[in-house]
């Protein structure tokens, strides 16, 4: 019984792949010159903000979006999904409500589409405000003990020990001191000499986000 089932497969062979190939390939130039609709996720871009300005408020990486397009075009959007720009040329300080739409939707030359529709309706709320720079002391985050028998040796140096930072007036403002990121001197019994992270709000940019820290440890008098 298994011989005859292969011989059945084999017979023709030659023809039975041909007519799958032109199967494939009818299909695929159907598929090409049809219209179908598929959902994308498209990055949201903001453009045209004045110097001078930012802005503060939930900003979602990535819109659905429900396209309309031949099959080759929706094929090539996969690789390069269409993006939704928002220009905010025309914006001033104080709260921004803007809706989305499909007019906000962009394809990437050469590809052609019609947008159905955004699946989430999104409404940007933005605080537009100054940008403000300031210029700040850091101060070193320090947990544990040395080992016993150790002690700190003088205060810990930082270098630099001022940080200026740049952001929206509303998060810079209020900061009076920046803190690093924690040092362990849990059990050690010599000095640390080690470069740091510098703690930041979100939405808050640095010129540099590390400082060199010294802590030095030395035995204590007995």
């Amino acid at each position: 019984m298994l011989h005859r089932w292969r011989q059945a497969l084999l017979q023709n062979l030659g023809l039975k792949v041909a007519a799958i190939t032109l199967a494939v390939a009818v299909y695929a130039h159907v598929f090409s010159r049809e219209e179908r609709i598929m959902v994308y996720a498209c990055p949201l871009e903001l453009h045209g903000l004045a110097p001078g300005l930012t802005y503060t408020g939930e900003v979602p990486s990535q819109i659905r979006v429900k396209v309309r397009a031949r099959g080759s075009d929706l094929i090539r959007l996969r690789d390069q999904a269409p993006s939704i720009v928002v220009r905010l040329n025309e914006a001033r300080p104080g709260l921004l409500q803007r809706p989305l739409s499909a007019e906000d939707v962009v394809f990437p030359p050469g590809l052609t589409g019609k947008v159905e529709q955004l699946v989430e309706r999104t409404t940007l709320s933005l605080e537009i405000e100054p940008v403000r720079r300031k210029t700040l002391r850091i101060r070193p985050s320090l947990r544990g003990e040395p080992a016993p028998g150790f002690a700190l040796s003088g205060r810990p140096r930082l270098t630099p020990d001022t940080l200026t930072v740049r952001g929206p007036a509303s998060l810079v403002q209020p900061l009076d001191s920046l803190r690093t990121e924690e040092i362990e001197l849990g059990g050690r019994n010599s000095s640390v000499e080690e470069t740091v992270a510098v703690e930041l709000p979100a939405g808050v940019r640095p010129q540099r986000a590390s400082t060199k820290v010294r802590i030095g440890i030395a035995r204590s008098p007995s």
